[in-house]
Parts: C-alpha cells; sequence; structure tokens
C-alpha cells in the first residue's frame, strides 16, 4: 500500500567501506564504540567526526533506494501531523512530511519495519513514500512546527481519551 524503502542486504559499515567514505581503522574504532556505547554505528561515526550526518543518510537513502530530502526545511500542515502517533513517530524516527493528494510523505533517520509502514498506510489510508533525513533534520523539523505539533498531540491524547484508550493495557 506504499511505495517503501527496499531491504539491503548490505550492511552500513560495508557501504562506506567500499564507497570509500571510512577507513577499516575508522569502522574499527565505530564499531567498538557502537558496542560500548550503545549508539549506532552512524551516531559513532558523526561523534567520531569521521563523517558528517548527512554523509550517512545519503548514503542510506542511495542503499534503499529511497530520495535524500532535508526535513528541517519543511512547513508541516496541521492535518499531516495526526496520521502518525507520536510515540510511533518518536520511537521510529519518522516525521510526516506532506500529504499530496493520496499520498503521505515521511522523512524518516533510517529504515523502518515494514509492518509500521503498513500500520501507518491503513490508519491514513494514504499511499506512504519514504524519503531519508538526518535524525538533526527531523528534529529540527520537529523545533520548527512546534506549535502545529503540539496541537497534533494534544489532538491524540483527547482522542485516546474521549475513546478510553488511555491507561488501557
Amino acid at each position: 500500500m506504499g511505495a517503501y524503502a527496499r531491504q539491503s542486504a548490505r550492511r552500513l559499515g560495508e557501504i562506506l567501506l567500499e564507497e570509500g567514505l571510512v577507513t577499516v581503522d575508522q569502522l574499527q574504532q565505530a564499531l567498538k564504540r557502537q558496542y560500548t556505547a550503545g549508539e549506532s554505528l552512524g551516531e559513532a561515526l558523526v561523534k567520531m567526526k569521521a563523517l558528517a550526518e548527512t554523509d550517512i543518510a545519503r548514503v542510506i537513502a542511495l542503499e534503499l533506494g529511497c530520495p535524500y530530502l532535508d526535513a528541517s526545511r519543511y512547513d508541516i500542515p496541521q492535518d499531516v501531523l495526526h496520521l502518525i502517533p507520536v510515540d510511533v513517530a518518536v520511537e521510529c524516527q519518522i516525521l510526516p512530511l506532506d500529504r499530496i493528494g493520496r499520498s503521505l510523505l515521511l522523512a524518516c533517520a533510517g529504515s523502518v519495519p515494514a509492518e509500521i509502514l503498513d500500520a501507518i498506510a491503513r490508519r491514513s489510508k494514504l499511499r506512504v513514500f519514504l524519503c531519508i533525513a538526518t535524525p538533526s533534520q527531523i528534529l529540527e523539523a520537529i523545533k520548527r512546527n512546534g506549535s502545529r505539533l503540539l496541537e497534533a498531540i494534544r489532538h491524540d491524547y483527547e482522542t485516546k481519551t474521549h475513546t478510553g484508550a488511555v491507561g488501557k493495557a
């Protein structure tokens, strides 16, 4: 029910090595940091200053067959923000950016499980298209659209409260 990213059999570290974006030593350091600090490989490489966040996002986009897009530049329509529950958006690092006809454009910081995308498509009754953005671009888009996002959170909360969904396990 959407144009989802293809799954990649290659690991990010392998791709970065093949593309000559990192050295074996940098990759080993980042993998060690990933294990000890609990960071993703991309986070570790960015914190080590081996790569920029946009470099990693562009590689992920290329590998998954999705466009790269700077999510921080979007003014997100109010009606789009409530299409995804806030807890799902935070957990999966995704943000709805726009609704174009019967399609929903989602920015994500990496791959998103197909079952999550299917649930979003079912809930919104829209065809889902993914684009890749950096985590900080997604955070900037949230800040930029803060008042509209707070309204969407309030809407989600009130909907759950009125339907009795809050507090049910």
